[in-house]
């Protein structure tokens, strides 16, 4: 089973070679600041590719797809969609969840502890394939500064009781990359980076963040208006594709 792995295309998923395979999985932030518009162009491309199989799960960016979630297969309909639910595909068990931990008030946050445990306690301990949004803890997860953002419980549910044959996750673009450890092959699918311009654009990166976090907690249900949008061209501005996609048979 030849399987494609990425994610955290941030809209640039177009400026993208995909590779052909029999499932293509996606491990969220399909979007920069999750607006109607984003998912819906997100789901036009994936209906342009040829794999057999597409899997999509949600993350941070994806505003939109937790605010209305009973919106979320009607927008995504060229790929199984998966929210703390699984699908079996020829004989494989895969499960997904756009949970991570909590930052800066974005989408499918939850504390650390006991408030985000319970999600990866809902894992099935047969699950051959994982998808996450987030890493876990220690496992390529690094942030551009090298620290581990990863989330603890995670890796003691995968690695003590889940023990999957892949599991996939982006979220911390800076750690692209695959590795074994054990019985599992991990792989931060992640796509898209911060094109490297220097310190004013870094804080001119920051400041736009700051501003779209004021406008969401003002408008949480108007996260597709034009205020929005601004913000979703200011953020893609300052992304490009650095990466590849992983291929790996299973």
């Amino acid at each position: 089973m030849k399987i494609i792995c990425i994610s955290d295309t941030h809209n640039l998923q177009r400026d993208l070679k995909i590779p052909d395979g029999d499932i293509l999985i996606h491990a969220g932030d399909m979007t920069c600041v999750g607006g109607i518009d984003e998912i819906q162009e997100f789901n036009q491309w994936l209906g342009t590719l040829p794999h057999r199989h597409k899997i999509v799960i949600a993350g941070n960016h994806d505003l939109y797809l937790e605010s209305v979630p009973s919106m979320a297969k009607a927008l995504i309909t060229k790929a199984i969609y998966l929210n703390d639910s699984g699908v079996e595909i020829e004989g494989l068990k895969i499960w997904g969840s756009p949970i991570s931990p909590n930052y800066q008030d974005w989408a499918f946050n939850r504390e650390r502890g006991n408030e985000i445990r319970k999600h990866w306690e809902m894992i099935p301990e047969d699950t051959d394939i994982l998808i996450t949004h987030c890493p876990p803890f220690g496992i390529l997860d690094f942030d551009d500064k090298g620290k581990h953002e990863g989330c603890q419980d995670l890796l003691e549910i995968v690695q003590q009781k889940i023990k999957p044959r892949l599991h996939v996750f982006g979220h911390l673009h800076d750690a692209h990359e695959q590795v074994k450890i054990g019985e599992t092959i991990f792989v931060n699918a992640s796509i898209v980076n911060t094109i490297q311009y220097g310190k004013w654009m870094k804080i001119l990166r920051s400041l736009a963040i700051d501003i779209f976090q004021i406008l969401k907690k003002i408008k949480r249900i108007f996260i597709n208006k034009s205020g929005l949008r601004l913000n979703r061209k200011a953020y893609e501005s300052q992304i490009e594709v650095f990466f590849e996609a992983i291929v790996l048979e299973l």
